[in-house]
């Protein structure tokens, strides 16, 4: 018997998988009954699109009230993106970092001994350096 090249193989067809996608109902049930300390991270993640990563690494110097969007660095794939702010988030994020930067004003106020009671073996690790 002759060796044929001609090969005729039936390839299988992959069947597509279609995201999961929620309705708008159901995402306003999943941020109504979130906790209110994740709420605006939760938010954001969906009124943004971003990914979780994103959203970990997002700094007060990436958001851009004035053009309503949000630099992302090194995204998936290392990849940089310039995303949406939703308008109705601006004025959370503006409390949000007004709250943040208070309590940095606070810490710096404190002297050693202070952020020490706060920091406790943390603050004497740093220091015996």
């Amino acid at each position: 018997m002759p060796f044929s090249a001609n090969l005729d193989f039936a390839r299988s067809n992959k069947q597509r998988k279609l995201p999961v996608v929620l309705t708008r109902l159901e995402v306003k049930s999943i941020l109504k009954n979130i906790s209110p300390n994740y709420h605006l991270l939760a938010s954001l993640q969906y009124g943004s699109r971003l990914r979780l990563m994103e959203l970990i690494r997002l700094r007060v110097k990436d958001i851009d009230f004035n053009y309503n969007c949000i630099h992302v660095w090194d995204g998936k794939g290392g990849k940089h993106r310039i995303v949406t702010l939703a308008e109705n988030l601006k004025s959370q994020l503006k409390l949000q970092i007004s709250k943040v930067k208070g309590l940095l004003e606070l810490d710096l106020k404190l002297d050693d001994s202070e952020a020490e009671k706060f920091l406790g073996f943390l603050f004497r690790d740093l220091t015996s350096n």
